[in-house]
């Protein structure tokens, strides 16, 4: 058994046919994604793809990884998408396999110990248990969080009905309040596919920015999902579901379909109509149709909200791992450093020149850890 660690587009693509005859477990580790990634990487990052093979060279599990230069000088390893995707799971396609592939990755991961600083993994338990106690062992430093309400999840293991009336009763009350309220004008809801749905990716990435701008850099985040949507229509598992009003564009939720689980990505509403909260109803509607369709899984991503709480059976829950090569740390807490007094005194020509200092002192103190 052996793991490759392939840096160059060109050494990726030779597993372009074995890798795309797989099923990809979620919407963030196909091939279809990796290989439009390769096409239109961010100039700040690179891949760095971990491929394990069994005695014979056949595939027995991949790793869709990427490393980027982030503000603070560090580099970090994670997966492509890096924290807009939402699992980092190393993808082990033959199960039997697990706890021997988690030990050749991470032996991979000390011989390439001076190309990153910081490993940042979003990890289900269920399945990276033996990649996160191999993680454990390496000696280095790592800090582990379970975030217990970081994936809310639906679960339906009964018919609609019984579901929606154990949803609280308030929730229960404003939705059919607002059904009645949007009833009295012409509106319609509907599932767009292909073509169509990607035509509305830019007034819900229109929208989504402009009703939570500053959240977050919304450019970069709906660049990957564009790309994430791009392939799920492309193999035929993204969909929209969308609420129009007067004919007008009032919300919609991109989704792709694995299975019984479904992934619910991108949601946004157009404010000319939040009198009617058409997120809200539209989610009502979209779960009712899903749960029609035969879904029995929604997970809804990152982000504790209370529209989610209302609506959600329980949790995916996920380990956050940081795992930092050695110098790495001291190294972070010098760049942090500079960094905080860079705003308050950037115009100050000796902070400046001592900011200078410290990122020199940074990464000499890396190159010395490394070596």
């Amino acid at each position: 058994m052996s793991c490759l660690i392939l840096t160059e587009a060109t050494a990726i693509r030779q597993f372009a046919e074995q890798w795309g005859n797989l099923t990809p477990p979620s919407p963030f580790s196909g091939w279809g994604l990796v290989a439009r990634w390769l096409r239109q990487a961010p100039s700040d990052a690179e891949p760095f793809v971990l491929a394990v093979l069994g005695p014979h060279g056949e595939l027995l599990a991949l790793a869709p990884w990427q490393l980027s230069k982030q503000a603070n000088g560090m580099r970090q390893l994670s997966a492509i998408g890096a924290e807009d995707a939402w699992y980092h799971d190393l993808w082990v396609l033959r199960p039997e396999h697990a706890t021997d592939v988690a030990t050749q990755v991470v032996d991979a991961l000390r011989r390439t110990r001076r190309d990153w600083d910081l490993l940042s993994l979003n990890l289900r338990p269920e399945m990276s248990a033996p990649l996160i106690q191999a993680l454990k062992r390496i000696g280095w430093s790592f800090e582990e969080r379970i975030d217990w309400r970081q994936q809310p999840l639906i679960a339906w293991t009964q018919d609609w009905q019984t579901y929606w009336n154990e949803r609280p009763s308030e929730l229960r009350e404003v939705t059919l309040r607002q059904r009645r309220m949007v009833s009295r004008v012409p509106h319609r809801y509907y599932t767009a596919r292909g073509k169509e749905a990607l035509e509305l990716l830019d007034p819900l990435c229109r929208h989504q920015a402009s009703n939570y701008a500053g959240a977050r850099e919304w450019d970069a985040f709906h660049a990957y999902m564009r790309m994430v949507a791009e392939e799920a229509m492309a193999t035929g598992t993204g969909f929209l579901h969308v609420l129009e009003i007067d004919g007008q564009f009032a919300a919609a939720q991109l989704q792709s379909r694995h299975g019984d689980r479904v992934y619910g990505l991108l949601r946004s509403y157009d404010v000319a109509f939040k009198r009617y909260s058409p997120g809200s109803l539209l989610a009502a509607w979209s779960f009712e149709e899903l749960h029609r369709e035969g879904a029995r899984w929604v997970d809804m991503g990152p982000g504790h909200y209370a529209w989610k709480h209302s609506v959600q059976t329980g949790v995916t829950e996920t380990v956050q791992m940081h795992v930092s090569s050695p110098g790495s740390l001291s190294a972070m807490g010098w760049v942090g450093l500079t960094g905080y007094l860079q705003p308050a005194l950037k115009n100050n020509q000796l902070i400046r020149r001592l900011r200078d200092g410290l990122y020199a002192l940074t990464h000499r103190r890396l190159a010395a850890a490394q070596s």
